[in-house]
């Protein structure tokens, strides 16, 4: 043990404690121990206001290089905020910033002026806030907080200037079985609600419920409070009322309570049945500020249509929902099964679920403001005409179309959609066994079509033949005895590649992001054309060697007839439309 190897700073130790006790009556009831035979304990209580704190000091064993430990010695106490949730005390020297000139005397002071000043177990007034003297994490702070109350930096503002009292409305998710987290969802002011969070972003969370809430202006906070303090400091039954009476609600049994000054907040879950209140930890996102690069650079009403959501078009989506696309439309027939986890955005909770539905819920937790259109029909197989042609009309309306199907006879129908819309296309695919992947994209203003870039890439198999070109349904690629499988990641870089390419298109003239060819092969491995991984293979496909449009064009005289035609058939119908009125 330490004490036996270091004999003088043990003494030294002893002595100065020894000396603490003689000259103060606020130390009682010491005693030293050896715990566990190399830990030396020193236990004592601090008497404030006729009120006893035990405590326990313990001397760790590599003790003085490394910092004493202070404990309160009572079983699932809360003094102060400067304790951990076992009861260490938080003081003013830790290992951040321990010295071997510290002393256990040292420690023991620490704890009195934290705890006369606190005074957590006396009642009145004479209490006060102690800062921390650390800056910690939001991570530190948080862990093993049981309730978490989340505002904005907006919102703190706006509770620190108020001068009156409001009537608070709070949503409840549950984190897990020991922990929840508040977010203010509405506030009253003169009994007319003001929404801050739409319900559709809650109605997506699983164990949410409506907590009421009050927001009490106060002159002066104290460290701690129990039930009786709340009874002396605020009118319950007066908070109650105006409760029920703002939210319309019949019977209230637990309510969120805010202390505010003009420069602090004390949130409090009020338990009015138990008769017990209980700290939240208050969570201040001061970060609001907006890290999207292409946030007020993109219309709100661009409209991109997803076609294909498994795992290339599930990570496509959330990366668009991400970037801040407003519009989307998913299509895909599929339904989420196990072998799907691997490479998907989904996961567990959505098994037995249409992939779009469940993507669909998925994009709105991630931006509340976003607006997805979905479908279930199939583009390559039977299908209601009417309800085809819908889809079709809907797709044509979008600004890009993605194929991430990597299906033929699904690629076949969206690059005709975006021959007749004059709409952008991209589509990619990724090789089976980890290969990599290829992207394309065409856009109408090149002269070129959908068709010709597809033709150009089946050219360059067949000058360059590998068997992971023919993609199989789970990335899988066999070779001899050996399997070899696309994973997540070779998915993600595929995807990463693809969401730029269709910001590119939306940004015509930002020159920073432009994709100037219209092929892209992009290498997971050192294999086939790629002589490392990640390696970008680009082609373009050549105006001259590429098949011309069908000219569509006729004679001025054939225009005169339709456009007689369609006159008459408007006219026939505007007719008959009229009779029946």
């Amino acid at each position: 043990m330490w004490l036996e190897e270091n004999n003088k700073r043990f003494i030294e130790e002893y002595d100065l404690l020894n000396d603490l006790e003689r000259k103060n009556d606020w130390i009682k009831n010491t005693n030293w121990n050896i715990e566990n035979e190399e830990l030396l304990v020193y236990y004592f209580d601090i008497d404030i206001d006729d009120k006893l704190y035990s405590l326990k000091m313990i001397f760790p064993r590599f003790f003085p290089n490394s910092p004493i430990t202070v404990i309160i010695n009572e079983k699932e106490v809360s003094w102060t905020s400067h304790q951990y949730t076992n009861g260490v005390l938080c003081l003013e020297w830790g290992p951040d910033n321990w010295s071997d000139v510290v002393y256990g005397v040292d420690m023991v002071k620490s704890v009195y002026a934290l705890l006369d000043a606190e005074r957590p177990k006396s009642t009145g007034t004479n209490k006060k806030i102690v800062p921390s003297r650390d800056n910690f994490s939001l991570g530190q702070q948080m862990r093993f907080k049981k309730r978490i109350q989340y505002l904005t930096k907006e919102m703190v503002e706006l509770f620190l200037t108020v001068n009156s009292n409001l009537v608070l409305n709070f949503k409840e998710n549950f984190v897990d079985t020991s922990s929840a987290v508040y977010q203010l969802s509405g506030l009253y002011i003169k009994d007319e609600e003001i929404k801050l969070l739409p319900d559709e972003q809650f109605n997506l969370l699983s164990g949410y419920r409506d907590i009421p809430g009050f927001l009490q202006k106060v002159t002066e906070l104290k460290s701690t409070y129990d039930y009786e303090d709340f009874l002396e400091e605020l009118d319950i039954e007066e908070i109650k009322e105006y409760m029920i009476k703002a939210l319309q609600k019949n019977s209230l049994d637990k309510i969120i309570v805010l202390l505010s000054n003009s420069q602090v907040i004390l949130p409090y879950y009020i338990d009015l049945i138990d008769k017990k209140v209980y700290d939240i930890f208050l969570l201040k996102d001061n970060d609001c500020e907006e890290r999207n690069p292409y946030v007020g650079k993109i219309s709100k009403e661009t409209k991109i249509a997803v076609v294909g959501v498994g795992s290339l078009g599930s990570k496509i989506s959330i990366s668009l929902a991400r970037s801040g696309i407003k519009n989307l439309l998913l299509v895909d027939d599929d339904v989420f099964l196990s072998h799907n986890i691997q490479r998907h955005e989904l996961d567990i909770r959505h098994l037995g679920q249409m992939k779009v539905d469940a993507l669909s819920k998925r994009l709105k937790k991630i931006n509340t403001d976003i607006f997805v259109q979905t479908s279930c029909l199939a583009l390559s197989t039977l299908e209601s005409n009417q309800a085809y042609n819908n889809l079709i009309n809907l797709i044509s309306g979008c600004d890009i179309i993605v194929d991430a199907t990597a299906n033929d006879e699904a690629f076949y129908v969206l690059a005709n959609i975006s021959i007749m819309s004059n709409r952008p296309m991209v589509w990619g695919k990724v090789f089976a066994g980890g290969l990599g992947g290829v992207i394309a994209k065409n856009n109408p203003e090149n002269n070129t079509t959908p068709f010709q870039i597809q033709e150009g890439i089946k050219n360059f198999y067949i000058d360059n033949p590998h068997e992971a070109h023919q993609i199989t349904q789970n990335y899988t690629q066999f070779i001899g005895d050996e399997v070899f499988i696309a994973s997540d990641a070779d998915v993600s870089i595929i995807t990463s590649w693809m969401t730029k390419i269709i910001f590119s298109i939306l940004e015509p003239n930002n020159k920073s992001i432009q994709f100037l060819s219209d092929i892209y092969f992009i290498g997971g491995k050192q294999e086939w054309i790629f002589k490392q991984p990640m390696q970008v293979i680009s082609l373009n496909v050549e105006k001259n060697e590429i098949v011309e449009k069908v000219k569509t064009d006729i004679s001025d005289k054939e225009k005169i007839r339709i456009n007689k035609i369609i006159t008459q058939i408007r006219g026939e119908k505007d007719a008959k439309n009229n009779n029946t009125k």
